[in-house]
């Protein structure tokens, strides 16, 4: 399968829930890729993302991420401000398993810059990850993440994304909410923590793993609230 080579080109969360699902990819997440995850240390870094887009953006934009919502945002010009506080934050294989960013988030200090992983500075990591998804055709199903400090590894909560017209919204909600909601919900990020015996398999969760996982709703690509909305 050809890499893609925009943001654009990434499929609707209906269409990447579907191959994902006529894949090896929850598999392979639990064994090769965990197993990548393990030996670099990657967890506190990284998740493994389901390669989707909610909305079209312009030629002209970006996706940005400030707290907790991501709307499209103008291509900032090199050299010039806030240029140097938008980050990648996640980031598909393109043609020759180059780094793909595809969206961004924006840091409030030099400090918090630094703090942030950028995946260039784990060549050798990235590299396993994208032999793994090229073995396994999974390189237009999966990519990778920047976590940034985002609460992701409470046992009792998940961070929820709705996205509202060309916004997304974030919100940390508990477990049980979930459950409770009318709406199908999709897991779209897997994150890694290391227990400490080691890792384990619990409850169908990956590896003592994903203890935590962003979920999107099922069909939210330009949804609008509904008055009977659970979230």
């Amino acid at each position: 399968m050809a890499a893609y080579t925009a943001y654009n080109d990434l499929p609707s969360l209906q269409t990447a829930i579907k191959t994902f699902d006529n894949s090896d990819a929850e598999s392979v997440i639990k064994t090769g890729i965990l197993d990548a995850f393990t030996r670099h240390q990657a967890f506190e870094k990284f998740g493994i993302q389901l390669l989707h887009r909610h909305f079209p953006l312009s030629d002209s934009d970006i996706l940005l991420e400030d707290h907790a919502v991501t709307s499209p945002f103008p291509k900032p010009a090199p050299n010039v401000f806030p240029s140097d506080r938008i980050i990648p934050k996640s980031w598909f294989y393109g043609p020759g398993g180059t780094l793909e960013p595809y969206e961004y988030r924006i840091v409030l200090s030099p400090a918090e810059k630094e703090a942030t992983a950028d995946v260039g500075d784990d060549a050798t990591f990235a590299g396993e990850i994208h032999e793994i998804l090229v073995k396994h055709n999974l390189v237009r199903i999966l990519g990778l993440s920047a976590l940034g400090g985002h609460g992701y590894r409470s046992t009792d909560t998940v961070r929820f994304e709705k996205t509202f017209n060309d916004r997304n919204i974030f919100l940390q909600v508990g477990v049980d909410e979930i459950g409770r909601t009318k709406k199908e919900v999709q897991t779209s990020l897997w994150v890694f923590v290391e227990d400490e015996g080691g890792m384990s398999q619990d409850g169908g969760r990956v590896a003592g793993a994903a203890v935590s996982k962003l979920l999107c709703i099922s069909g939210c690509m330009c949804q609008r609230v509904e008055d009977d909305d659970d979230l």
